[in-house]
This record gives C-alpha cells, structure tokens and sequence, in this order.
C-alpha cells in the first residue's frame, strides 16, 4: 500500500560512461518517500547538506530520520553503487548512527562519515544529495480520491515523464540501444545488474510489478474501474514480462552470451507496449475519479 501511495512503479535508464554499469535501468519511480507524504499534504525538509546538528536534534525530539542512500557506501553491502536505497535513522551521537534497514532486523552501527558518504552518493546515478529528513507526524486519512490521485501520478510519470530518463521513452530508448548495450565493455556486469534489479533488491519480484499488481488488488474495491480495466491480471502479466527478461539478463552472464541481451530487449518492448497501454487507462479513470476535500 505504502510502495502504490508513493507512486513507487517507474522506470529509470542511464547510458552514461561516468557509471558502472554503464547501461544500468530500475523499474522504480525516484522519490517514492518525498511523494508518498506529498499526498497526505506534507513535503519532507530534505536538508541538501550534511547537518549532524539537525539529525541530533530530530532524534533528541524522538523523531527519527528517512533518508535516501547509496548502499556503495553502507558498510554491511557490497561496495556496489545503487542509488535511492531507503534507511531510517534512529539514533546518533555525533560519531556513529543506527539505522534501521531492510538488510536485517537488527539496527545497524556506522560511522558518521559512513552516513555522509552513503547520502551523498558521488559518482551514483539518479542521487540527489543530503536526502535525510526528519519524519513528519501523518494523519492517514485514505479514500477512493487520494488512492486515484496516487495512481494518476504513477501513470503520468510513465507516460510522460519529466525527462528522457525516465518512463515508458526510456524503455524505448533502452529496446534502440540494445546493439550498445550488448556491445560495452561491461555488458556482462551490466546483465548482471539488470537480473538483481528486476528479480532482488527489494523488488518483489517481477521488477516490483508484483508490488504494483498487490496494490491494485487491494484498492479495486474502493475504485471500480480497476476490475474493468483487469488492471490487476494486466499488471501480474507484465511482472511476468519483468521475470521473462531478468531470465534472459541471467542467462547472458551465467552463459556468457551477450546475444541473449537481443531477447532482452525484445521483451522490454513488449512490456513497453503493454505497460503503456495499461497506464493509458489507468490514467484516464484515476483522473476522472472525484477528489474529496483535497
């Protein structure tokens, strides 16, 4: 529910010789956090520099922190780049933070620098730097206007999004691409990457597809015009898409047969194809949904 509200589907693609891989994509929209609390009628303070005083301050008012990471830089992951990875600060004493994240149960100790690091994200696609703020109090008041609108932004983004990195142009400039992409250098780091990204990494599976696909499931009885659309099945189908093409990303590094990022590319149009179809829909309804009070 918290993934839909946000507007969490997405697609993102960078081409850029800066990164590594250098064809790198992920079937999440940017800023799920900023935009789920933008819907409830709150826009997170990111602080946009490194403030240890405010953190402090936040956690001593029993606020505690979300914030937006690399984990290249989070001393329990792999030196990996991968941007935009959600963690709560709990506690800080100037020297060391504990943060709560989906790598286990228990918080986790790092260093300050370490949270500096991880927040700024240098050389990190897609990373707005100092994305920490403290967590507003929410009254969640949800109705059938707030969950259309939340699907209307979904839809939008995809459909037309604000630049030619994001979205179903992307996809497509990814499926044009394909010849690059099955060329570079770090081709096989790159299949690699793309079969976590799809398949793992907090995804769901399906590249969070299925995340979608529970969303709708659980909002259809509020909103009609999700069962009229069979927007649930439509997007289970294209979570299956999602898999179909990891397989195939597995498969050219495992094998070591770059040809089979061609098949990959194949299905990323299908999913283009569809997918826009779906959003087009779900665009149309969500918007022609009646707001109440907002």
């Amino acid at each position: 529910m918290v993934f839909g509200l946000g507007s969490g589907l997405g697609f993102v693609y960078v081409d850029d010789p800066r990164y590594s891989p250098v064809h790198r994509f992920n079937g999440r929209a940017p800023d799920l956090e900023g935009k789920f609390y933008r819907l409830f009628g709150h826009e997170l303070p990111w602080m946009g520099a490194w403030r240890p005083k405010l953190i402090a301050e936040s956690i001593a008012v029993g606020r505690p922190l979300l914030a937006q990471t690399d984990i290249a830089y989070l001393p329990y992951y792999e030196p990996v780049h991968f941007p935009m990875h959600g963690i709560v600060v709990t506690a800080f004493d100037g020297e060391h933070a504990w943060v709560a994240d989906t790598f286990s149960p228990e918080l986790q100790r790092i260093t300050a620098t370490q949270l500096r690091e991880a927040l700024e994200g240098k050389a990190c696609p897609w990373m707005k730097p100092f994305r920490i703020a403290s967590v507003p109090k929410v009254e969640l008041r949800i109705d059938a206007g707030l969950i259309a609108r939340s699907i209307e932004i979904t839809a939008q983004e995809m459909l037309d999004p604000a630049g030619p990195d994001g979205g179903i142009p992307a996809m497509r400039r990814l499926v044009s691409n394909a010849a690059a992409w099955k060329a570079a250098s770090d081709w096989a780091w790159s299949a690699r990457f793309a079969y976590q990204s799809i398949e793992k990494r907090g995804t769901g599976g399906g590249g969070f597809r299925t995340l979608y696909a529970r969303f709708l499931e659980q909002v259809a009885p509020a909103l009609p015009w999700v069962d009229s659309l069979d927007a649930v099945g439509r997007m289970r189908a294209s979570a299956a898409l999602w898999s179909e093409l990891a397989g195939h990303c597995e498969s050219a590094f495992v094998e070591d047969r770059p040809a089979r990022l061609d098949d990959a590319a194949e299905v990323l149009d299908k999913i283009a194809i569809s997918e826009c179809a779906l959003l087009t829909g779900l665009l149309h309804a969500a918007a022609a949904t009646p707001r109440f009070g907002r």
